[in-house]
């Protein structure tokens, strides 16, 4: 039976570590796990990868996702698809008792007891999809991403119009994010209006498709939702830097952000 041990089912992180039970019949029994996370950097510490290879991990991510769409033969246009999916990464994660499995600060997610090292990765591997499933649905609904079959096509139109990230030259990309986006939101929750913070939360979101950054604007939504009555705003700051690191490549500030926000949360 999947259980989600640690996380709110309506509102997951978007990480988690997936484990199981293998207790074969003449052998002892351990932990097998799997790390699972929609946010790079959250995967690059997790693995303990070298930050300074997030760009290249990046190339690989659109590389992979463009061949995945020739292969379905998916006709929308690339960023259409990439803004109905999240990417996910996976890394095993060695753990030697069940303690650990509540160090970091993940969603935790038990997918049962097997006596076969097989069935195990199979239940790990069918968790994550599950959880992933469930956590891109909430973000999709949350953000209003979810299709519409009236007027698609002009939506369609509507959409390819509308700047992205790549539109925005990088010395005016601060500026634009927190005049057409941050404020808004802040404003429209403040005004007692969440549906039109949602709305623009949306507008964030299908900007940010196909980045490197869409993880942490996801974070960032869910941060100012959780806090829209009472805006933590030095969290608030701590990822629109984040955002604007990512997006000039500059991956090691980007990290000290992230540490930060741990910071500042605890």
């Amino acid at each position: 039976m999947i259980k989600l041990i640690r996380g709110n089912i309506d509102n997951l992180e978007g990480k988690v570590l997936v484990f199981s039970r293998l207790e074969p019949m003449d052998g002892e029994s351990q932990i097998m796990s799997l790390y699972a996370a929609t946010n790079l950097l959250d995967f690059v510490d997790k693995a303990g990868l070298p930050r300074e290879s997030i760009g290249e991990l990046e190339k690989q991510i659109i590389a992979d996702a463009r061949q995945v769409k020739e292969k379905m033969g998916i006709t929308c246009s690339e960023e259409e698809f990439m803004a109905k999916i999240l990417p996910i990464y996976i890394t095993p994660v060695p753990i030697s008792q069940e303690g650990d499995l509540y160090c970091g600060d993940e969603d935790v997610l038990d997918v049962g007891t097997f006596s076969s090292p097989t069935t195990c990765l199979e239940m790990l591997n069918e968790g994550i999809k599950i959880y992933m499933l469930k956590h891109e649905d909430s973000v999709q609904r949350r953000h209003g991403l979810k299709p519409e079959i009236k007027d698609k096509k002009n939506k369609v139109k509507e959409e390819q119009t509308k700047p992205t990230y790549k539109n925005v030259e990088k010395p005016d990309f601060r500026k634009y994010i927190t005049d057409n986006f941050i404020v808004p939101i802040l404003d429209s929750y403040s005004q007692g209006k969440p549906h039109l913070a949602n709305e623009v939360a949306s507008e964030f979101f299908k900007f940010s498709s196909e980045s490197l950054f869409v993880g942490s604007v996801v974070d960032l939504m869910r941060e100012i939702d959780k806090t829209r009555d009472r805006p933590n705003l030095p969290i608030i700051e701590a990822y629109v830097n984040m955002v604007v690191a990512i997006n000039n490549e500059d991956y090691v500030t980007a990290a000290k952000m992230r540490d930060k926000i741990k910071v500042v949360r605890q």
